[in-house]
């Protein structure tokens, strides 16, 4: 505290705070949609880790888009996934079904 010319004053260490803009920051690399089916897969496939998702992944696409109706943006996006990636796009359905994260 700070007492100029009988008023006292608090004064912040530091810099001022950025505000962002709204809608601002990275643009998504995977669609929602490709994360929803992700998520079916995953749930489909018993819970794996990322990694032996990843591994699992990538030789059955052609029986899911053989099978499905995924879009046309959706199969590129699920092969590309890294399996780092995809734990943290699962992260929140893996907390909703109660798996902890190793």
């Amino acid at each position: 505290m700070v007492t100029l010319d009988g008023q006292t004053a608090g004064l912040k260490a530091g810099r001022p705070k950025q505000t962002r803009k709204p809608g601002g920051g990275r643009p998504k690399v995977y669609p929602d949609e490709a994360i929803t089916v992700l998520e079916k897969i995953w749930a489909f496939d018993g819970h794996p880790c990322g990694t032996m998702l990843a591994v699992k992944l990538r030789p059955q696409m052609s029986f899911f888009i053989k099978d499905t109706d995924f879009g046309p943006q959706i199969s590129p996006a699920l092969t590309a996934i890294s399996p780092r990636q995809i734990e943290r796009r699962l992260e929140t359905a893996r907390n909703q079904h109660g798996h902890k994260h190793d």
